[in-house]
């Protein structure tokens, strides 16, 4: 994770020549128009080859960098639905109890589309605001592919804060929803006709204690230091016995097929969204992480 906070590329911007004197001016008055006028998210959009707005929902805080020495980052997929019957009756307190009767926000299948994300927003604007409220380093939301499916990233924290923070937010989260009509589930299968499975990503580096360089980031060719290739070598060896810890239900074994973007061997390559461990970096690019 790169020294800006951010979970993409390290300095993609200025790498690519996207920083100009005329930008920067305008992102001080931005910057000035969020801090006068309180304003809470902002919303960045873009244009893609056919002209569909896309975006992401990002807190304004997020606008001005900041160093950190954190290495845990979550990306958090869960599902949103309309809660249409909740299932008390006496006769549904079962063992398992009878499942709710749920409707779609969205049809999906529009990734980062701004139709999509307008009709997540009733119920992701309240969970914004009591998210922040408890304390959590919210970073952004956005809409996934699937139906009713969403996603949240947090910035990067240490590994017993972002422990904690997880399982915060997944319980806040559903009683946020429930109070206001509406019913979320972090289920990775969840047995409804066209919805797409979800889980999360949880990106890893370390920094030197000393200089709080990114310990990952290789000095000359390769995508990680010897440090980093350390580091997924101790992670693919343990990988068997974690998973009692990364997959502690029998529905989130379900998942593990070929061909889902889910890990069904413990392998790792650079930059592949299919392996078990994905490694991105590279010399200078200090967002290098697993």
């Amino acid at each position: 994770m790169s020294e800006t906070g951010s979970h993409g590329r390290g300095n993609f911007a200025e790498r690519f020549g996207l920083v100009t004197a005329e930008r920067k001016e305008q992102y001080v008055e931005i910057f000035a128009k969020v801090e006068a006028e309180g304003i809470e998210v902002v919303r960045l959009s873009f244009a893609d080859q056919h002209g569909i707005l896309r975006g992401k929902t990002i807190m304004a805080d997020d606008l001005a960098a900041a160093g950190y020495g954190a290495t845990i980052g979550l990306e958090v997929e869960f599902h949103l639905f309309h809660l249409r019957e909740e299932a008390l009756r006496p006769e549904d307190a079962s063992q398992p109890g009878k499942p709710p009767s749920v409707d779609l926000m969205a049809k999906g299948f529009q990734y980062l589309t701004e139709i999509r994300a307008d009709q997540h927003e009733p119920i992701m604007q309240i969970i914004r605001r009591e998210v922040l409220a408890l304390g959590l380093p919210l970073r952004s939301t956005e809409v996934e592919f699937g139906p009713s499916q969403a996603e949240v990233t947090f910035h990067p924290m240490a590994p017993v804060e972002a422990a904690d923070t997880m399982v915060q937010f997944r319980n806040a989260v559903k009683q946020i929803c429930r109070r206001h009509g509406y019913h979320a589930t972090f289920m990775c299968r969840p047995h409804l006709a066209n919805i797409f499975s979800s889980g999360w990503h949880l990106h890893q580096s370390l920094s030197d204690l000393n200089s709080g360089s990114n310990s990952f980031m290789p000095e000359d060719g390769g995508v990680l230091s010897g440090i980093g290739l350390n580091y997924i070598a101790g992670i693919l060896e343990h990988a068997r016995a974690a998973s009692v810890f990364t997959t502690p239900t029998l529905n989130g074994y379900k998942r593990y097929k070929a061909f889902t973007l889910a890990p069904d061997r413990a392998v790792w390559s650079s930059d592949n969204r299919g392996a078990m461990v994905r490694a991105i970096g590279g010399a200078g690019d200090t967002g290098s992480r697993v």
